[in-house]
């Protein structure tokens, strides 16, 4: 009595897959035409869009990148003039507060101009 061999992992994978391949349609002709759009990158049909509805949305974005730029000039007019208080504290707390400060600006300024972007 010999015990039947297992299939590895590989193998069994491999017969899946032509499991798989052997129920894809062959022809481009046998794929309905709304699996083939996406694929393709075919536009959707705009027809049903309000346009009123995308200028709005630009007008609310542009004005999210506006408050967001002027957040920006504000933590960087604010970090400016307080930039004496770091000289009295300690290295490790200079060092951390330059790195906050960094972020923030940073973060603010890529988030205006992604908005900004966006709005166009």
């Amino acid at each position: 009595y010999r015990r039947k061999k297992k299939a590895s992992v590989n193998e069994r994978l491999i017969t899946e897959i032509a499991e798989l391949e052997a129920e894809l349609p062959r022809r481009a002709s046998e794929v309905p035409e709304e699996k083939v759009a996406p694929i393709l990158g075919y536009k959707k049909d705009l027809d049903g869009i309000n346009p009123a509805f995308a200028a709005l949305g630009s007008v609310m974005t542009a004005a999210f990148s506006y408050s967001t730029w002027q957040l920006t000039i504000f933590c960087v007019e604010a970090f400016g003039n307080s930039a004496s208080s770091l000289d009295e504290s300690n290295y490790v707390f200079q060092r951390i507060a330059v790195v906050v400060r960094t972020a923030v600006v940073a973060t603010s300024a890529l988030g205006s101009g992604v908005a900004g972007l966006t709005a166009l």
